[in-house]
């Protein structure tokens, strides 16, 4: 379908091929003969080399001693008219004669299949995507076919009905004179007026499309030469060998013979050094669209500005019960607790064997120690419990389907039965020891146990796995000491739905306790349902919660549950646990685009985790582990906590908020502005496995590096003085994996990490600005992946 082959070798001898063959200049200059003419070639350059057109490529005649590499792409014939729907395909595409929009489009194109070969040349449906986008792109602006729109003599529809027509009898003689009349047009204006459209005369175009023919009758047929000439529109053998002489330089039977050894006799051998020509080129493209600009207007005069609910800070998922009780943990809730003043704090396995609740399965008398010293904590610092009633697996995953540790479970329940029992005594232990009122604002989850999947088998097939009966227990028993208790079920992943879930939700609104929220995890995954299991394809990060909510809404309205608030109770932009993207700027802008795009997309979001500690083990010695947690295991500050951080600061007034910007106000008049220069992902990152991503990958994972520049203009202000404060965070200010880069990757003492710590806070600006005729104008320039949080008042 596909062929790349980077090369810095002649090719002198003239050739040919029935695959179309693409030659992209990548460094210094080349000559390429294509049938009687040359071209010379520079970087960038490109040209396309027809099906079967004799061809060579040589070194640049003043190109010296200097380096010269190419990129070949063949794309092989017949699968490629067959995506085309032709029979015959011709195109134009010479950058060394012309010069367009199009041929940047091309190169874009180019680029990327570059950037994906570079990281594995084994096949993959990335490189399927990318060859229908390459098709696509030579389909409109390059075939001879597709480019008859640049005239207007005559409708698009007659022009691809007289090609079409062309194409389907080539087998018989076709006249210029028949074509003219079809045309309603003289032989002698139709002969201009073809030639214009197509790029050569008429009889070129009809011999060209039957020497296709009978070159696949030559290949791939034992046909002999005079039904191969007859059958292909000639006349006579003897023009066939003459026509076919004039365009190849050599008999039909020579061409035959000669194609014979060539097939036998090939071997593509790689370049040396080919890949690091690769990363070079593309380094350099990169370097070149630095000096682009990406700008924004925005003029806002706050009439439209109204409340809004905030979701996204309101929860936090804590881990395990038995990981709060570490006092690493709890000095990392306390401070996020202080910077983060979020309500909720979702605890999982609080029933856990870790827990040393019971020995075994007896349930006559529960130690609830180690569960009081965990919910002590929580309602100490203000947090609200959200009570995961699930025994969750304990794993730590380095890619979405690979996991560096899972603990071995044992079964918490051997039944409904003590499901139910050790619930009962639960409720009646913290009623009367946290009071019924502060117990009634609790949360309780009733998570979905997958069964076997989980190895946690309240049942051991899951077409025996009623859910439904567990949350109606699960919800009676609460609600029977706290009616107004909110319960809710089932925590499942949207794509991976299974039957009893779909069966609890069909039903949800009907049962005696109907839950009072429904639980989702989201991630930025495509799943695959019959598998059971995440899929391997990644969801655009730019926008996979707005996907995820899309869906949810849809299969909520037909199930008729829109009216129950959504809760999400994980949500992260990986699952990896080895990734260095989890530590970046760039993670963090991607999140600030997600929340401000969904602002009120659910009733309430947790992110998922606090902390790098849950995920630590002995492969990760470092500081940085690439975890997903906001904080490192040693509490220092990621980007992605200030992503949260900046959120929770927003004021509860929405005056404006668009893409990359968000604006709030207080009561006071004093104005929050918000604003990020997110970076879309590159194709690669969808291609390796999320834990082969390497430090030095990071400048070269996103579709750009632009600054951003933001105009803004504020109408309806006060006049006069306004003091202004900048709070930033980018690769440059207050970025942990900079810094610690900066560090050698290596931090030896506790004072090199509490410099690091100390180093990893936003740097702080601050200016005056003169508000005329009530028109405040601010110019914010963003560097690649910064977030800003911009404070104006009077």
């Amino acid at each position: 379908m596909l062929e790349v082959e980077i090369l810095n070798r002649e090719q002198p001898q003239v050739h040919r091929h029935m695959d179309v063959e693409m030659i992209y200049m990548l460094e210094g200059q080349a000559c390429v003969q294509i049938n009687d003419k040359e071209y010379a070639l520079g970087a960038n350059d490109i040209i396309m080399v027809n099906s079967n057109n004799r061809h060579c490529i040589m070194k640049g005649k003043d190109a010296g001693r200097e380096s010269w590499w190419f990129c070949r792409i063949s794309l092989e014939y017949r699968p490629l008219l067959e995506d085309l729907g032709s029979d015959f395909a011709l195109f134009w595409c010479n950058s060394a004669v012309s010069d367009s929009d199009e041929y940047r489009m091309l190169t874009s194109i180019l680029d990327e299949i570059l950037d994906v070969w570079k990281v594995s040349e084994s096949g993959n449906y990335m490189k399927k995507s990318l060859y229908y986008k390459l098709v696509g792109c030579l389909a409109e602006h390059f075939l001879v076919t597709g480019m008859e729109n640049q005239w207007s003599r005559k409708s698009r529809f007659e022009r691809e009905e007289m090609l079409q027509y062309m194409n389907a009898n080539y087998f018989r003689p076709v006249t210029l004179k028949e074509m003219a009349d079809k045309m309603y047009m003289s032989e002698t204006s139709f002969s201009k007026y073809f030639k214009k459209i197509s790029g050569m005369n008429f009889v070129q175009y009809m011999n060209n499309i039957r020497l296709h023919h009978a070159i696949e009758d030559l290949l791939y047929s034992d046909k002999p030469m005079t039904r191969i000439a007859v059958d292909n529109g000639f006349a006579s053998p003897s023009l066939f060998n003459r026509v076919f002489k004039s365009v190849y330089q050599m008999t039909p039977t020579e061409y035959k013979e000669s194609a014979k050894k060539e097939t036998k006799t090939r071997v593509d051998i790689p370049e040396a050094g080919s890949r690091e020509v690769i990363e070079n080129y593309l380094e350099k493209k990169a370097l070149e669209k630095t000096d682009k600009k990406l700008e924004k207007y925005i003029r806002e005069d706050g009439e439209g500005r109204r409340a809004y609910r905030k979701i996204w800070t309101k929860a936090i998922h804590l881990g395990d019960a038995k990981d709060i009780l570490s006092a690493r943990i709890q000095r990392q809730i306390c401070f996020a607790c202080e910077n983060i003043p979020f309500e909720y704090g979702q605890v999982d396995n609080l029933f856990g064997w870790d827990m040393k609740l019971r020995e075994n399965h007896t349930f006559q008398t529960l130690n609830f120690a180690r569960v009081d010293e965990v919910l002590d904590f929580l309602i100490d610092h203000n947090i609200i419990p959200v009570i995961d009633l699930g025994d969750r697996p304990k794993s730590t995953l380095k890619d979405f389907d690979r996991a560096i540790f899972t603990s071995e479970r044992k079964k918490v329940y051997e039944s409904q039965e003590e499901f139910e029992k050790v619930l009962n005594l639960f409720m009646k232990h913290v009623i009367r020891r946290y009071g019924e009122e502060n117990v009634g604002h609790w949360m309780f989850n009733v998570w979905f146990d997958p069964g076997e999947a989980y190895a946690n088998a309240i049942v051991t097939v899951m077409e025996d796995y009623d859910y439904t009966k567990v949350f109606e227990a699960a919800a009676g028993i609460i609600k029977g000491y706290i009616p107004e208790i909110m319960v809710g079920g089932a925590g499942f992943v949207l794509g991976n739905m299974h039957v009893p879930v779909r069966e609890f939700l069909e039903k949800a609104a009907e049962l005696p306790w109907p839950p009072d929220f429904i639980s989702i995890y989201t991630f930025p995954y495509c799943h695959i349902d019959e598998n059971d299991v995440l899929g391997s394809a990644i969801r655009p990060h730019t926008r996979f919660i707005a996907i995820e909510l899309e869906h949810y809404r849809e299969m909520a309205r037909s199930w008729g549950i829109e009216h129950i608030p959504l809760y999400i109770m994980e949500w992260n932009m990986s699952l990896s646990q080895r990734t260095f993207y989890n530590d970046s700027c760039g993670k963090a802008a991607l999140m600030l685009k997600n929340m401000t795009d969904n602002l009120e997309g659910a009733w309430m979001c947790a992110y998922s985790l606090l902390s790098d500690q849950d995920s630590d083990y002995y492969d990760s010695p470092k500081t940085l582990i690439g975890a997903a947690g906001l904080l490192t295991k040693e509490g220092i500050v990621k980007p992605c906590f200030y992503a949260l951080q900046f959120m929770s600061f927003m004021d509860q007034m929405l005056v404006a908020r668009g893409d990359g910007y968000m604006i709030t106000a207080d009561r006071n008049g004093r104005y929050k502005i918000l604003c990020f220069n997110y970076k879309a992902i590159g194709q690669t990152y969808y291609l390796r496995r999320e834990s082969d991503l390497k430090l030095k990958d990071l400048d070269h994972l996103y579709e750009n590096q632009l600054e951003l520049t933001i105009h803004m203009t504020m109408v309806n202000m006060e006049n006069g003085v306004w003091e202004l404060r900048r709070y930033r965070i980018s690769p440059q200010y207050g970025n942990v994996l900079g810094m610690w880069y900066q560090l050698g990757q290596e931090i030896s003492s506790r004072s090199e990490a509490e410099y690091l710590r100390r180093m990893c806070t936003p740097r702080i600006e601050g200016e005056k600005i003169q508000c005329h005729e009530g028109t405040l104008n601010l110019t914010e320039t963003l560097q690649a992946h910064e977030i800003r949080l911009i404070v104006l008042s009077r």
